[in-house]
């Protein structure tokens, strides 16, 4: 039988519980139901910010590709003579 880690639940994922725990007492037509669903957007993009985004799989393959380029060029390099170009071969970083 295989046990799954439980994950600790930090201070924010409490307090987003603590919020959706108490709008059940309240409808949905109730001024403090407006108010706590104003705090829930902001705890959620709070959670949201503090977590790290995550690599993608494109950026992974480019970099992945710009060093086996690189270490052809290299080997190659090695067995006959040539001034290097393994630099410009490589992608020039881009700010999206």
């Amino acid at each position: 039988m295989a046990f799954k880690k439980q994950k600790e639940l930090s201070k924010l994922d409490v307090a987003i519980a603590d919020v959706l725990s108490d709008m059940r007492g309240f409808t949905s037509d109730a001024d403090e139901y407006s108010t706590m669903v104003e705090q829930l957007v902001k705890l959620h993009a709070l959670k949201e910010a503090e977590t790290p985004k995550k690599l993608d799989k494109d950026t992974i393959l480019i970099v992945a590709g710009n060093l086996v380029g690189i270490a052809m060029i290299l080997s190659f390099e090695k067995t006959h003579v040539i001034t290097t170009k393994a630099i410009q071969f490589m992608l020039k970083p881009r700010m999206f």
